[in-house]
């Protein structure tokens, strides 16, 4: 019998492949894997850094502070003159507001501007403190008192600011990433059921907007995570930095100053 010759057309039951097959497999395998570890290097490069925010899920903290509900519902807790705020947020994808509303009911009580111990799970992160009332009317710890603190708006003027509306709850801690295009349905549904809307700038600062209408927070919705520019009175208001804002004064994009 005489030897096959290298035709180059090989079938399977071959107990060996021509050499030209062979060399043209191993180079087509040597590029497809050379390629592929290219585009893992690039994807992984390109990737933002992990959130180091936490979400402490499953451990639940009792804090005792002043109670504040303007312009968002916050704890305020340490020495009066210079408190730290814990931004409050409900279970779920809801504000604090019902909640409270809720305590109040129960207890027959005012509790704007007294000293409360309320339980829930703590998120924070990059400065700022939030915490969840995971459960309810159940978070209630009872009243310990006249509030300790008082915050006031101290504005520092009108500012035009370009940056991105995220939601804090997740953004903090919660979900990773808390932000972003594939984080965009969550946060919506995040500040339509109350949660108070966040702006991100381009600097790392955050500035809470305040809700003066319900019509804001409905006007935020179309915007969030996209590049945009608002106009506004910007205000310390404890440590946290708020801005009233007009929705029309809204325009996509940064706009030049």
């Amino acid at each position: 019998m005489t030897d096959r010759k290298d035709t180059g057309f090989y079938i399977g039951y071959h107990p060996k492949a021509p050499g030209s097959y062979r060399k043209t497999l191993v180079v087509s395998v040597m590029v497809i894997t050379a390629a592929v570890l290219v585009t893992a290097c690039i994807l992984a490069i390109s990737q933002h850094p992990f959130s180091r925010n936490v979400f402490e899920f499953g451990t639940l903290t009792t804090i005792e502070g002043t109670l504040t509900m303007d312009p968002v519902p916050r704890l305020l807790t340490g020495p009066a003159d210079q408190p730290t705020s814990v931004l409050l947020v409900g279970f779920g994808k809801c504000g604090a507001e019902a909640t409270l509303e809720a305590i109040e009911n129960q207890e027959h009580a005012v509790l704007d501007g007294r000293e409360i111990a309320l339980r829930g799970t703590l998120i924070y992160g990059e400065g700022k403190t939030l915490m969840e009332l995971t459960e309810g009317t159940g978070s209630w710890g009872g009243i310990i008192g006249e509030g300790r603190h008082a915050l006031t708006f101290e504005s520092v003027g009108n500012r035009t600011i370009s940056g991105k509306i995220i939601d804090p709850k997740c953004y903090f801690g919660v979900m990773k990433p808390g932000e972003g295009k594939t984080h965009r349905s969550c946060a919506i549904r995040c500040i339509s059921g109350g949660i108070p809307p966040v702006f991100k700038t381009a600097d790392g600062q955050f500035i809470l907007l305040q809700h003066e209408t319900i019509s804001l927070s409905s006007a935020l919705l179309a915007y969030v995570d996209d590049l945009i520019t608002i106009n506004g009175v910007l205000g310390q208001s404890g440590d946290w930095l708020v801005m009233e804002v007009d929705p029309g004064s809204i325009l996509p994009g940064i706009v030049a100053q």
